[in-house]
């Protein structure tokens, strides 16, 4: 009985104090990243965080911390938004970024510039403008929240091709 005890007093305490107090210790350092991204924004503001802090085997880094939200990009009929999914490592006892991934992701595109085109040509065209222009305003995030990163982290920025 003693025994069974014992197990469940190890099994409770295992619970009550989850990881080991470095893991702890990295959990607790990323947050103030979470915060100072929940308060970051360009247009309309961050949305839907997530986190999370994970374990390797790197001597370099050896927690990486992964940081995903969304920015609403929606206009009349037409709705979207970015979903962001910036990457972080810890190194020498602080979190620097690794990259930044940005997606433009369309729920409802009506296409009121497409529905009135001539032709099919001209539709082409005019998809092919929208999209180069998503591109370069995604560029333009990364860099910003690149920048703004660096600093609050001071860290070098990502070398972005």
């Amino acid at each position: 009985m003693k025994s069974v005890f014992a197990v469940l007093l190890s099994l409770v305490a295992l619970f009550i104090f989850g990881c080991s107090s470095r893991e702890q210790k990295a959990l607790e350092s990323f947050k103030p990243v979470v915060v100072y991204l929940s308060g970051t924004n360009f247009n309309s503001g961050y949305s839907d965080f997530s986190y999370n802090v994970q374990k390797t085997d790197s001597l370099v880094s050896p927690f990486i911390g992964i940081i995903t939200f969304k920015e609403d990009s929606s206009f009349e009929n037409y709705k979207a938004y970015y979903a962001f999914t910036c990457h972080f490592a810890e190194q020498d006892g602080k979190w620097v970024h690794k990259s930044i991934d940005i997606e433009h992701r369309v729920i409802n595109d009506p296409d009121p510039d497409l529905k009135n085109a001539i032709n099919d040509e001209v539709r082409y065209e005019i998809r092919t403008q929208n999209i180069n222009s998503e591109k370069h305003l995604m560029a333009l995030y990364r860099l910003e929240l690149d920048n703004k990163l660096s600093i609050f982290l001071n860290c070098p920025k990502i070398d972005n091709e």
